[in-house]
């Protein structure tokens, strides 16, 4: 689980056997740029399936294996022949960023590293450290998910969790949209959710936005109440000042140690 989500529910967590998530939400990257990827790695076409949130022709569908990264649920067994694959496929999207497009333009404007040699990735490849920040140029968010300045995140961990699976011949489970319900979107379905993925949908203080979908909103009505019963009965310090500025670092200041409101 990321750490921007909530399991808000009481049903018992599906089995992976060998592995379980759900389809992304956006077709991201596109068809085309999916497709090309998959045709680079020597894997043939994708196993299409449409994603939760489509839109236009050629932002409606992702491979099966394309789950949203908030919940991968995996059979303990399989993590050990998951993992030199999946880190291997992430090496190889990272040293073919031009495969991907707008997501990755940016990026690639100040660099001209490629490995020209294709096919499988072998395990012995590393990846190189990144060069220091320059501003206004790249913010990495981790190794297999650079952040492009303001642009979308290179979803290079996401696209090689599905090379990797394919590689393997295994077809993940597809799990229904409640194990991992986004709370930006006002057009999702009105279930009662089993897991929040929230994002950057938060307020201050210590708040979960809601998204105007009633079954959503009740759950994430509980869960604000929880937390700020929480930090009621646990500090003297958790209410924090949204008039102020840069609220999110009043919160880091109080797990710093610091206070974020004078309560007398």
């Amino acid at each position: 689980m990321d750490c921007d989500t909530a399991w808000v529910g009481y049903a018992p967590l599906p089995r992976g056997e060998p592995v379980a998530g759900k389809i992304v939400d956006n077709c991201r990257p596109p068809e085309n740029v999916r497709a090309g990827i998959f045709q680079a790695a020597g894997l043939g076409e994708p196993n299409w399936v449409e994603v939760s949130i489509p839109k236009d022709d050629g932002h409606r569908n992702s491979d099966w294996n394309n789950f949203n990264g908030g919940l991968y649920i995996l059979d303990g067994r399989f993590v050990a022949e998951l993992s030199p694959v999946w880190r291997a496929w992430a090496t190889w999207c990272l040293d073919r960023l031009d495969l991907f497009g707008e997501f990755a333009r940016d990026l690639l404007a100040g660099s001209s590293d490629r490995s020209d040699d294709a096919g499988v990735p072998a395990r012995s490849v590393r990846h190189r450290p990144a060069s220091p920040r320059r501003p206004g140029r790249v913010a990495t968010g981790s190794i297999a998910f650079p952040r492009i300045g303001k642009r979308p995140l290179v979803p290079t961990d996401q696209v090689s969790f599905a090379l990797a699976l394919r590689g393997l011949g295994v077809l993940g489970r597809q799990l229904p949209i409640e194990w991992n319900y986004p709370t930006y979107s006002p057009v999702l379905p009105d279930v009662t959710p089993q897991i929040l993925h929230y994002s950057r949908q938060v307020e201050p203080p210590f708040k979960l936005c809601k998204p105007g979908i009633p079954s959503h909103d009740r759950a994430i009505d509980a869960l604000n109440g929880r937390i700020e019963a929480f930090f009621a009965t646990h500090s003297t310090r958790w209410v924090a000042e949204p008039v102020k500025a840069s609220w999110k670092r009043q919160v880091l200041d109080f797990f710093c140690g610091g206070s974020l409101t004078s309560i007398q």
